[in-house]
């Protein structure tokens, strides 16, 4: 019987491929006929979707309505972080296109299904480095550093006097000027602005290194 406690991995011939990691969702990944299922279920039932799915049973069957089928032929697009194990698939479908996302267990897992990707997509695409992407990599960071910088503007403008008089109309003038002041407003200006500048820093280190698949 196999521990749902810990992801595994499944092998069952040449042409099945049964990833699980009970902490990610989807939990359960499955690459069978050229196409990736992907389909959450309770952690309690990897073991049996498993063992269903190792003796030949569609699927479809296991999952139902509960799964996103993806053909690889229909594939434009792979991110494969590495690093974080983690999958980003843009594909084709009725609508138009569609993308979809899933977090491997570990770097076996990760670097098995990148090499089934290697084999499978063939020609059809080109295999490169993952750019670095800046705007996703610190565009929250940055947006919330520029929301900073105009907060911290305007309320400098509140606390400190215009033409050598402070200007107290209204309420939260009055509570800038007395509570913060302009020393307060000084060091929560330079301390947030190193709280954020630090996160830019974190996500710096913590990029995604991998590979990138592209149709042709």
């Amino acid at each position: 019987m196999l521990s749902t406690r810990t992801p595994r991995t499944f092998l069952s011939g040449d042409v099945l491929r049964i990833w699980t990691n009970p902490l990610a969702t989807p939990n359960i990944i499955v690459l069978v006929r050229g196409t990736l299922y992907l389909s959450s279920i309770a952690a309690k039932d990897l073991s049996q979707a498993s063992g269903m799915l190792s003796t030949g049973t569609p699927p479809e069957k296991v999952f139902g309505s509960y799964q996103r089928a993806i053909p690889l032929a229909s594939v434009t697009r792979v991110e494969a972080d590495l690093r974080h194990h983690f999958f980003r698939v843009a594909y084709t479908c009725g609508l138009g296109s569609a993308k979809a996302g899933f977090q491997l267990a570990g770097s076996m897992e990760a670097d098995e299904l990148v090499a089934i990707l290697r084999q499978q997509l063939g020609e059809s695409c080109t295999v490169s480095k993952l750019g670095l992407g800046l705007l996703r990599l610190w565009g929250m960071p940055l947006l919330a550093l520029m929301l900073h910088a105009v907060i911290c503007f305007f309320a400098w403008k509140l606390t400190t006097p215009r033409d050598g008089v402070f200007r107290r109309g209204s309420a939260i003038e009055r509570w800038l000027q007395d509570v913060p002041g302009e020393s307060g407003m000084t060091y929560f200006a330079i301390t947030f602005a190193g709280v954020l500048v630090m996160w830019m820093i974190v996500k710096l280190l913590n990029r995604p290194i991998g590979l990138l698949f592209t149709k042709n």
